[in-house]
């Protein structure tokens, strides 16, 4: 009785230290999962900034340049833009990247975890048939009584083991649960980041717009001036529809970034 009595508090304190390790690993889950979630809210915070760094900018652009510095801006939008579009592509390969690499040593750390607690219960099990084949070798008067305080035990610890094994198949629902949530939260941050690179699109192709219709609107006032003052033919446009057409192929490229707009805008004033 002594000994099953200590085998019991073994048994007890090793499905206390197995409960403790299980829920570690679901804390570790957890932490992760905030993790990702924290990457996404920064990431959504800066690219809102540079929208509005972004507009501000091009307010500032629109107003004091002679045709030449405008023709030579516009190059400069276009090549900055390349960049850019580069660096955000760059950018959400390397986060979808690192989001599947953390899921798949989550992934793993279950698998293992699932392994070992699968080679405890079998060694838990292997422990009672031999306890209760022992019982079974008694032939005193006793053994009896002794019979049904083991059977009674082994009843117990085999619903201990029972609800262990219902708590890790529990664990393992709510990993994949929580799997089904990263997903989800990836698929939404990729569609916000695509519906917002849309707007910013659009708003530099309103730019272009207003930027050829205020150039036409110049040179007509120039051409009246002319005209006014001594019948001068007013010169050539200094822009042509290639300017317009290499417009619209930037209508799918992303807008500038804040920094390098802050450097153009620097060496026009040097300048001016």
């Amino acid at each position: 009785m002594i000994h099953m009595n200590t085998l019991i508090q073994d048994l007890s304190q090793r499905m206390n230290q197995e409960a403790k390790k299980r829920e570690k690993v679901e804390t570790d889950v957890n932490i992760r999962l905030n993790e990702l979630l924290e990457e996404y809210g920064s990431s959504k915070l800066e690219k809102d900034q540079e929208l509005r760094e972004f507009d501000e900018k091009m307010k500032e652009i629109q107003a004091g340049f002679s045709t030449s510095e405008k023709q030579r801006i516009h190059m400069e939008i276009s090549s900055v833009a390349t960049d850019l579009s580069k660096k955000i592509d760059e950018k959400e390969a390397k986060l979808r990247i690192d989001t599947v690499n953390k899921l798949d040593v989550i992934e793993k750390q279950l698998v293992e975890e699932n392994k070992r607690r699968a080679a405890k219960e079998k060694e838990m099990q292997q422990l009672f048939d031999n306890q209760m084949q022992a019982s079974k070798n008694y032939g005193d008067e006793g053994s009896d009584a002794l019979k049904k305080n083991v059977d009674e035990n082994l009843n117990k610890m085999r619903g201990q083991v029972s609800e262990l094994k219902k708590e890790v198949n529990s664990m393992g629902g709510q990993f994949r649960e929580h799997k089904l949530t990263t997903e989800k939260v990836l698929t939404e941050e990729i569609k916000q980041r695509q519906r917002e690179v849309k707007e910013l699109n659009a708003k530099h192709e309103d730019l272009e717009d207003r930027h050829r219709l205020g150039m036409a609107t110049l040179q007509a006032t120039i051409g009246d001036t002319n005209r006014e003052n001594g019948g001068t033919t007013p010169a050539s446009p200094d822009y042509d529809e290639s300017n317009a057409g290499s417009s619209r192929r930037r209508r799918n490229e992303p807008g500038i970034d804040a920094d390098e707009m802050k450097e153009v805008n620097s060496t026009n004033h040097s300048k001016d």
